[in-house]
């Protein structure tokens, strides 16, 4: 089996939250300490069967990473002593490239100062804090279970034990939201001058609890419009005190792009663990069981906790790429896309988009393709097309 040859990113999913927020619908439960203990001890033992060669499709042997990212969920729940168990698992069974970025997410309120010291001793050299908004009326609407003052606390903890890459996200345009409230978060984020800001519009996922509450009529559907106009400004302002935006999503400052998350965007592969964790390896897509009990149960009989894997032909990875490498700001190459996966990329944009030229969506210069600003806030109406 041929490697890749770019180092991969390896994605390590902890399921557990405190509460559940109102807008989620990822695979998450309540925290129990002997059940997260089980779960970074199933953890530990994936990464094992990974790093011995995977299973008779997919391996991850020998392959090269440089980027970790301990995602959730509420990774910062977790004792220092077993993340310090995880991380020397990956490190072990894992090839490890140049200087490997690693990131894990914080949960304001919900670790201790001397807990993020110990999160840099282990190499952690990136923090995202999910502050989601600095309103508290707005906080408890979106179900979060802290409030702005946790989230100053932890970012001045983060800063005071020496954590010089900062990531913070917000959302916008969740049912309710208002520029004024935004604006505030915005204000308030900037005074904090994280290196790294995520600015989610706010979707409404099947499953999710805000959802079910709306499709009952106990709460008003979100508003496209305003989620535009929050869009745009938040891009203007950001834009105007030094935050360059290089994906969708996110801003920088110059030199902290998020390179985990840059993978997913370049079409590099990337290793998933954990319950509900999705890899693709090569060409091989897969994904593992979301439910806890049965990721525990399968790798307690010794097998990868895999609940699906399928081999992506060229043209299903070419629209994939296309999908994704359409996020970046700085768009895609659709001559080397073309070439990489045998397809004539610029007559499949023509023969999809025909009917939104000179809408302003889009451009191309020779064989750059790009979204305008216009597209990047609409763009599921370009990426419905190449599903």
């Amino acid at each position: 089996m041929m490697h890749p040859t770019t180092p991969c990113g390896l994605y390590v999913h902890v399921p557990f939250c405190s509460s559940r927020c109102t807008y989620c619908a990822f695979v998450s439960e309540s925290f129990e300490e002997t059940k997260a203990e089980a779960y970074v001890q199933a953890l530990i033992h994936e990464v094992n069967l990974w790093g011995a060669g995977g299973d008779s499709e997919i391996s991850a042997a020998g392959i090269p990473f440089d980027t970790l990212y301990l995602g959730g969920g509420t990774p910062s729940l977790l004792a220092a002593s077993q993340i310090e168990r995880l991380l020397g698992a990956c490190f072990k069974r894992f090839v490890w490239h140049g200087s490997p970025e690693i990131t894990i997410e914080v949960n304001p309120g919900s670790c201790s100062r001397q807990w993020l010291k110990d999160m840099l001793s282990l190499g952690i050299n990136r923090m995202s804090l999910g502050a989601q908004s600095f309103n508290d009326q707005e906080l408890r609407k979106l179900g979060r279970p802290h409030d702005a003052r946790a989230i100053l606390r932890t970012f001045d903890d983060m800063r005071a034990v020496g954590v010089c890459n900062i990531s913070l996200d917000l959302i916008a345009g969740f049912p309710g939201h208002s520029i004024s409230g935004f604006e505030q978060s915005l204000q308030t984020a900037l005074f904090l001058a994280p290196e790294h800001m995520s600015m989610y519009l706010f979707e409404l996922k099947e499953g999710s609890p805000i959802n079910n509450l709306i499709a009952r009529g106990q709460e008003q559907p979100p508003d496209e419009d305003l989620a535009a106009d929050l869009y745009l400004l938040c891009c203007d302002f950001l834009a105007r005190h030094g935050y360059v935006q290089y994906e969708i999503s996110n801003f920088s400052r110059e030199g902290y792009e998020c390179r985990h998350n840059m993978k997913y965007w370049r079409d590099d592969d990337y290793l998933g663990v954990g319950a509900g964790a999705h890899g693709l390896i090569r060409d091989h897509r897969y994904w593992n069981m979301g439910d806890v009990e049965a990721y525990l149960n399968c790798l307690t009989e010794g097998a990868l906790p895999l609940e699906h894997v399928y081999r992506m032909q060229g043209q299903d990875r070419f629209r994939e790429a296309m999908i994704m490498g359409a996020r970046l700001v700085k768009g895609l190459d659709l001559g080397f896309l073309g070439g990489k996966y045998h397809v004539d990329a610029h007559a499949f944009v023509s023969e999809t988009l025909c009917d939104l030229e000179g809408l302003g969506l889009f451009e191309i210069d020779g064989d750059v393709f790009r979204l305008t600003e216009k597209g990047r806030m609409l763009s599921n109406q370009i990426f419905c097309r190449w599903v």
